[in-house]
């Protein structure tokens, strides 16, 4: 997610290979959320119903409400916070990673990485990470759209550098 300009996260619609980017202009008008597409113009998400309120300042993608589908939370300045739940009807498969490393001071594994394998050969890779968007920060869960395909292999590459190998992920 971009918002006022600082890279936050992509949040993943569905399927594993399509990180579809969300942006959010930086000016005191009606909040406005694009739709990053690879290629071609940014679909605004209002034509979707998709609206933030004037002037919002934080954007920060999680999964409210446990279903594996990214929400949005934005909130204005003195304002109420907005939780744009995703309602969409997806079938597809996702994997929620709660990494943590309780013997260290970096009890939420900041920095790690974690590689998942799909059963077609697929390698996505993400950085646990509680950066936000401006004025804004995030959860550590790393969160994952499989599509239809299932789990092989995760590893997760801590900060000091050593790798760990978790198989047989259901």
């Amino acid at each position: 997610v971009v918002a006022n300009g600082l890279s936050s996260a992509t949040t993943e619609l569905g399927d594993a290979n399509r990180q579809d980017a969300l942006y959010r202009r930086s000016a005191d008008t009606t909040g406005r959320i694009w739709i990053n597409r690879a290629s071609g113009p940014w679909p605004a998400a209002d034509d979707l119903g998709v609206t933030l309120p004037p002037n919002a300042k934080a954007l920060v993608p999680l999964d409210a409400d446990g279903d594996g589908r990214i929400d949005l939370l934005g909130v204005t300045p003195g304002g109420e916070p907005v939780l744009l739940r995703n309602e969409t009807e997806n079938e597809h498969e996702w994997l929620g990673l709660r990494v943590v490393d309780p013997g260290s001071a970096n009890t939420q594994a900041i920095g790690a990485t974690v590689a998942v394998e799909l059963n077609d050969g697929t390698r996505l890779v993400r950085r646990v990470s509680s950066d936000g968007s401006f004025q804004s920060g995030r959860s550590t869960t790393v969160m994952l759209g499989l599509g239809d395909r299932s789990v092989s292999n995760v590893s997760v590459t801590w900060p000091d550098g050593t790798t760990q190998q978790f198989g047989d992920i259901p």
